[in-house]
Parts: structure tokens; sequence; C-alpha cells
């Protein structure tokens, strides 16, 4: 049983990747999609593009027993972010945390159960004192149960490469996320652009 337990560790830290030296599934970022399907042994599924963004998408198993499905995504044709889609049971993101807690340290963000549940019954609690005046406040719709760890993953020169999110959300599923790092920052970056240049055309629509 040890043994069998030890073997299944080992497959899904290969899966997982060897992020410290900038791989994942043998891939890496800036890769092209025929040099990513060159890598892949999953089975393929299919293409498609979105704007400027193109998808590949292969399906196998990262848990045994879990169909799962794993998506590249690729801006101006280059490998920018990896997506494991697994099942819906809370479960299996109980299963993967400590894994990746072992491979990748203790994540800089979080959201677990415990807070989740805290803030609902802080917020009835609030209901329950206001009722007490007299007041008639309906209770506020449950407290949607969405979990997640985060973790900043360092290249082969000790730089910051690689964003990685375990994630959780009930009734959809679970997912395991790399994404480049520098990527992400110029995304987030280009949305505050957009807003900014938003309220700077509405400040001075009377120059128009």
């Amino acid at each position: 049983m040890s043994r069998y337990c030890f073997l299944i560790g080992l497959f899904l830290c290969l899966c997982l990747g060897s992020v410290g030296a900038e791989k994942i599934r043998g891939t890496h970022w800036g890769m092209t999609m025929e040099q990513v399907k060159a890598v892949e042994k999953w089975e393929y599924v299919q293409k498609k593009k979105i704007g400027n963004k193109d998808y590949l998408a292969f399906r196998g198993e990262l848990k045994p027993g879990v169909d799962t499905d794993v998506h590249y995504e690729f801006y101006d044709g280059l490998l920018v972010k990896i997506t494991y889609l697994l099942d819906k049971k809370k479960e299996t993101y109980q299963y993967f945390f400590p894994i990746l807690l072992k491979k990748y340290g203790y994540p800089y963000d979080r959201r677990v159960e415990w807070e989740v549940r805290k803030k609902e019954a802080e917020t009835n609690l609030k209901v329950l004192r206001i009722r007490e005046l007299g007041l008639s406040l309906p209770f506020p719709p449950k407290v949607p149960l969405f979990l997640y760890e985060r973790w900043k993953i360092h290249g082969a020169k000790s730089e910051e490469k690689t964003y990685l999110q375990l994630y959780y959300s009930e009734g959809f599923r679970n997912t395991i996320t790399y994404e480049n790092l520098e990527y992400q920052r110029q995304k987030k970056q280009l949305e505050k652009d957009k807003k900014r240049d938003g309220v700077y055309s509405l400040e001075n629509s009377d120059d128009l």
C-alpha cells in the first residue's frame, strides 16, 4: 500500500511540473502550440481561438479515477497559462492541497472554509440583533463557498516566474492554474490603464 501511495505521489509531482526549472508538463512559458503538442501525452480534445488567444485541450487523469482536462492558453501564439479542470468534489481540492503545499511551501494568499463560515455567522448575528429591535429583515443568502490557495513560484534564476492557484467553488469544477507571472502583471496593468483612460475620457468629455 505504501509503495502504491509513493508511486501515485511521484506521478502527481511529475504531472504538476518541475516549475523551479520553469517546466510544467514538459513545457515552459513562450512555447508555440506545435511545441506543446509535441510534448503533451494526454488525449488531444480540441483547439479553439477567442480573439488573440488560442487554446489547446487534452484529457487524462491527474488523480486516479478523476477525469481531468488540461487547457493550454496561448497569447499571440505563445504559451502563457495552463489549467487543470478536475471534478466538483471538495475532497479533490483537499487531496491536492497537501501535495502542492509539500512541493511549493506555504501559499502567500488563501481563503479557507472557516473564514467563510465565520463571515456567514457574523452576518446572521447582525440580522438577529436588528430583528431584536423590532425591525423586519430577511436573512441574507448563504455566503458562496469558494476556497483558494495561491503561490508564486520561482524559476531557475530565483525570479518569480509563475502564479499558481488551487481553486474550489461549490457546484463548479476544481481547478489548478499555472500562469506566466509577467503576463498576469501586464494584464492587470492593461486593465488599470483602460479604467484610467475611461475615467479620463468621461472627465474631459466637454473637450470633445
